[in-house]
């Protein structure tokens, strides 16, 4: 005759499997929907601060752009994106660090650099002190960033140098031409227009390129006084 085994036995094999049973409990709290769509701390703080190069239309005027305007107090200069060796580069090197959306500079706006395509206005990229801020057209919206100090340093040269590049235009009419001749030949020509004059020297009596500057208003204002007694 065969006897059972004592309970003790059987309720010491039933509480072994117990412990076997709780990994699959985790696994089905770990599965949950509500367990998996909970976002960590900082996961959601990166979130909340999200950098506009994640729509790369933001800054695809970089690649597209043509001609731009260049305006800064008592200056507007307008020219091909090949005229000033450089500024390109610098366009799309300093443009790219705006990363921050929103609007808010820390500084007055000094320069602001306008990008073409034809006539189509593209994007806008202004300078103030240490920060930029870029904003694409037709319905963009604005970021700002802090460049590196030395690629900025480069496109404020870049643009400063636009301003007596072959092919700059003036900002306003012309409202005083100056010939100069040597016998019968022309030499060259200054015209005056606004707070602006540009400089047109001849070449072989074909026409040289001309460039465009902003003197001093007290030398301008002599210079006109001048003219004026002729």
């Amino acid at each position: 005759m065969v006897l059972a085994g004592p309970p003790s036995v059987q309720r010491e094999s039933a509480d072994s499997s117990a412990p076997a049973l709780s990994p699959q409990r985790n696994a089905n709290a770990e599965s949950s929907p509500a367990m998996r769509q909970a976002p960590a701390p900082r996961a959601a703080a990166a979130a909340k601060g999200a950098s506009p190069q994640g729509d790369t239309s933001q800054f695809s005027a970089l690649d597209g752009w043509t001609s731009f305007n260049y305006l800064r107090t008592g200056q507007a200069v307008r020219h091909a994106r090949g005229d000033v060796e450089g500024l390109a580069a610098s366009v799309n090197s300093v443009a790219r660090s705006a990363t921050v959306s929103g609007g808010d500079l820390a500084a007055p706006v000094e320069a602001r650099l306008e990008l073409y395509r034809g006539t189509a206005l593209l994007a806008v990229l202004e300078i103030a002190g240490d920060q930029v801020r870029w904003t694409p057209q037709a319905g963009g919206h604005p970021s700002v960033g802090t460049p590196p100090a030395s690629a900025l340093a480069a496109l404020v040269n870049a643009v400063a140098r636009s301003a007596t590049a072959p092919g700059a235009e003036l900002a306003a009419p012309v409202e005083a031409r100056l010939e100069l001749y040597r016998g019968a030949t022309l030499l060259a020509v200054l015209e005056i227009a606004g707070d602006q004059v540009r400089w047109t020297p001849q070449a072989a009596g074909t026409g040289g390129g001309a460039s465009i500057g902003t003197p001093p208003a007290s030398t301008l204002a002599a210079f006109r006084a001048l003219l004026a007694r002729q």
